[in-house]
This record gives C-alpha cells, sequence and structure tokens, in this order.
C-alpha cells in the first residue's frame, strides 16, 4: 500500500500518476473507473503489473476485470472512511502539505496496527 499527497484542485489522475511508480513487478494496480485512461494501464503494464480498472461505460472495447480482485478496491474506500474519523486529518489542522502527510500516515499506521492485533 502506497499513500501519497495531490493538490486539492486537480484531478484524481494526478494522484495515480504518483502511485504508479510503487507498483512492483507482478503486482497489481486496482482502482475504479475514474482512473481509466489507456496511459495508466499502458505505465501499469510497462512495471510488469496488472491493472484492475473497469472502463467507462463510453469507451469502444471494454477491459475484462476480475471481479474478485476489483472487490478488494473496498478496502480502499473503506480505509478512507477510516481516516477521516481522526479530527485530525478530516479538519486538515497541518496546513503544511508535508506535515499532513505524515499525519495521515500516522493514522493509516494506527490504524493498521489495530486491524494487526486482532488478527
Amino acid at each position: 500500500m502506497a499513500l501519497a499527497l495531490a493538490p486539492g484542485h486537480t484531478a484524481g489522475n494526478l494522484g495515480l500518476r504518483l502511485l504508479i511508480g510503487g507498483v512492483p513487478e507482478g503486482g497489481h494496480l486496482v482502482g475504479d473507473r475514474g482512473y481509466d485512461a489507456a496511459w495508466a494501464r499502458n505505465a501499469v503494464r510497462d512495471r510488469g503489473a496488472t491493472p484492475h480498472i473497469p472502463s467507462l461505460k463510453n469507451r469502444a472495447t471494454q477491459e475484462s476485470v476480475s471481479a474478485g480482485v476489483h472487490r478488494a478496491r473496498n478496502a480502499v474506500e473503506r480505509l478512507v472512511n477510516r481516516l477521516k474519523h481522526f479530527r485530525r486529518v478530516a479538519a486538515r489542522y497541518d496546513k503544511a502539505a508535508g506535515n499532513y502527510l505524515a499525519a495521515v500516515t500516522l493514522a493509516a499506521i494506527r490504524l493498521w496496527a489495530r486491524f494487526e492485533s486482532t488478527t
């Protein structure tokens, strides 16, 4: 798992550009329809990984997506929801991007540690 902070006023594809570099060879990139772009699929495949991004409804050729792997995307959605329960993250008290990313990282570590202690 990787975290990246993109400016709030930009498209989600900028965040995707930041995260593609962290996809390991043989890994998987799971995203929603908002990340459907030919350049993204090609960049992931060039790294030797597999993109699991459903095609937009208006795309002429629909890419197939493994339902089981794509279902794991829900875990990311739940993580974002749980991160918003941390007041410092939700209210964005830290105005500097580096400090805010550190707060999000610490919150994610805390959630991960809580999960690991129960398994």
